[in-house]
């Protein structure tokens, strides 16, 4: 377990039975104030994805497509295919890339409703 960040306060005991939060992105917990990142339209963007749990994870990336450049104890697809969800598994780290080239606030998020209900979702935004 790491702090939690959820609506500005940090979970402590309790706080995460009645908040009903448990994961989080750099700590942060469902959507926060501030985009997890901001790019300028156009922008070549790379998230690294480091998956410190002992569950698979399926990462989806609203608005854009991206090909996948890396991820650790697996092969890439020399075709890079586009997408916009990639699964990653415990202990593992995933590279992804995509440009930034439709503006908006733009979700990014498990895509296993019940990670996402509980606090695996943010957003980015693109000027």
């Amino acid at each position: 377990m790491i702090d939690i960040i959820y609506k500005g306060r940090k979970l402590q005991g309790d706080d995460f039975r009645t908040a009903r939060q448990a994961w989080a992105f750099n700590g942060v917990a469902n959507l926060a104030e501030e985009p997890f990142f901001a790019a300028q339209q156009g922008e070549t963007i790379v998230i690294e994805t480091v998956n410190r749990t002992a569950w698979v994870h399926a990462m989806h990336v609203h608005g854009h497509h991206f090909q996948i450049l890396n991820r650790s104890g697996s092969v890439v697809d020399e075709a890079k295919p586009w997408r916009d969800t990639f699964l990653i598994g415990p202990d593992q780290t995933t590279e992804i890339a995509f440009v930034a080239d439709n503006p908006g606030k733009w979700l990014l998020h498990c895509h296993m409703l019940e990670h996402a209900a509980a606090g695996m979702n943010t957003w980015f935004e693109v000027g």
